[in-house]
C-alpha cells in the first residue's frame, strides 16, 4: 500500500522536482523544503524517492505480467503435452538454485526471505545480465530478460501455489532483481529515478549516504510486504487447482 501511494505521488511530481542539480548542496541535510536532505547532486531525495518509486513499482508489474502471462501459457503446453513438464523442471532448476522456496508460506521470516529472494534468484539473474549484453541494457531488456526465466518458475509451481500468492511473491522477486540490475547500470538509465539507481549512485552502498540508505529501506520494506501479503493469500486460498 505504502510503496503504491509513493509510486502515485511521484508519477505526479513535475520532472523538475526531482531532476533539479544543485552542486552547493552536495549531500545537505534535511531542512523545510527537502525534509530528507540532498543526494551526491544537490537533487531533494524525498522527490527522487517517491519518482523512482513510480519507475520501480512500473517495471516490477510488467515483469510480473510478462512472467505470469508466459507461464500460465507454459503450465498448460505442459498440462498437454506431459513430457514439456520434465524440460521445465530442468529449466527452474538451471535458472534458480531453488524454485521450491516459492510454493509455500515464508517460514524463514519475511526478512530472511527477501533476502533469500535476491540469492537464490543467482543463475537467473545472470542469465538476464547476459541477455543485456548481447541486446543492450534499458529497462525494456530488463523486463523481457527477466521475466521469462521467471516465467519458468510459474509453470513450475503453479500446481501448488495460489495464482494471486504466487504474483505476490514473483513482485518481491522481480523488483530485488530490477533494482539490482538498475545499481549496476544495466537497467535504468540516469537521471531518471529508481530505488536501484539511487542504490548505484556515487560511491554507492559504500557510501551509506541518505539515499542509499532511504532506498535500500524502501525496497526492503516492500519486498517484505509483498511476502507477507504472499503468505496470507497462501493460508487462506490455500493450493491451487
Amino acid at each position: 500500500m505504502l510503496a503504491s501511494a509513493m509510486a502515485v505521488a511521484g508519477a505526479m511530481l513535475a520532472p523538475e522536482a526531482y531532476l533539479r542539480i544543485s552542486l552547493a548542496a552536495r549531500f545537505a541535510g534535511p531542512d523545510m523544503a527537502h525534509w530528507l536532505g540532498r543526494d551526491e547532486l544537490g537533487r531533494d531525495t524525498l522527490s527522487r524517492l517517491l519518482a523512482g518509486a513510480t519507475t520501480t513499482i512500473s517495471e516490477t508489474l510488467a515483469v510480473v505480467a510478462v512472467a505470469l502471462c508466459a507461464g500460465l501459457l507454459l503450465d498448460r503446453a505442459r498440462r498437454a503435452f506431459p513430457r514439456l513438464g520434465i524440460a521445465i523442471v530442468a529449466l527452474a532448476r538451471i535458472c534458480f538454485i531453488v524454485p521450491g522456496f516459492l510454493l509455500g508460506p515464508s517460514r524463514g521470516g519475511n526478512v530472511t526471505m527477501a533476502a533469500l529472494s535476491a540469492v537464490l534468484s543467482l543463475p537467473g539473474f545472470l542469465a538476464a545480465i547476459a541477455a543485456v549484453a548481447v541486446f543492450g541494457p534499458g529497462p525494456l531488456t530488463c523486463i523481457i530478460a527477466l521475466g521469462l526465466p521467471f516465467a519458468v518458475a510459474v509453470a513450475h509451481t503453479r500446481p501448488a501455489t495460489p495464482f494471486a500468492a504466487l504474483a505476490a511473491k514473483l513482485f518481491a522477486w522481480a523488483m530485488l532483481s530490477l533494482s539490482a540490475l538498475d545499481a549496476i547500470g544495466l537497467g535504468t538509465m540516469p537521471p531518471k529515478p529508481s530505488w536501484g539507481t539511487m542504490l548505484g549512485g556515487l560511491n554507492g552502498l559504500s557510501s551509506l549516504r541518505a539515499p542509499v540508505i532511504f532506498s535500500a529501506a524502501c525496497l526492503l520494506l516492500a519486498a517484505t510486504g509483498a511476502l507477507m501479503l504472499s503468505e496470507a493469500l497462501h493460508e487462506t486460498t490455500g493450493p491451487s487447482t
